[in-house]
């Protein structure tokens, strides 16, 4: 796997290591294949350190898994590598701006708007879906 990787590929790696354990940097290169300053560097050039890389990985991982209905917290906390719920919620309000429990709910109810506006009805929720999905993942971490 040597050569130049997109991050989607680092992401994928740390994506698969969190809930054994929190995915290293010298973890990640040896999977790659590269030294640990060459990836240092190359995410450098992305503008991103590695820690901010998993915390990124770890904030859409932790959406998608609360998009899916039924998802719990705790499972979800489990899932990106934490051992306490609270730590995990506690993240994901500082990389979103919500709560878990808020963030489920503000997507159920943009779920039963899309299947209106898929049915041709109107809905109360006034911001697009876009526009909510670009407020919770662009942000800076």
């Amino acid at each position: 796997m040597a050569g130049t990787q997109p991050l989607g590929v680092y992401k994928k790696l740390i994506t698969e290591r969190l809930p054994v354990c929190y995915p290293t940097v010298h973890y990640t290169a040896h999977q790659v294949g590269i030294p640990v300053r060459t990836l240092q560097r190359r995410l450098r050039e992305s503008g991103l350190s590695y820690s901010e890389l998993v915390e990124q990985t770890r904030c859409e991982l932790a959406c998608r898994l609360l998009d899916k209905p039924g998802a719990k917290a705790a499972d979800v906390a489990r899932a990106l590598g934490y051992t306490d719920p609270s730590s995990f919620s506690r993240a994901f309000r500082r990389w979103t701006g919500m709560s878990p429990s808020a963030y489920r709910n503000r997507n159920q109810r943009l779920s039963v708007a899309r299947r209106l506006a898929c049915n041709g009805q109107k809905s109360s929720t006034r911001r697009t879906n876009l526009d909510t999905d670009r407020d919770v993942h662009q942000t800076k971490f």
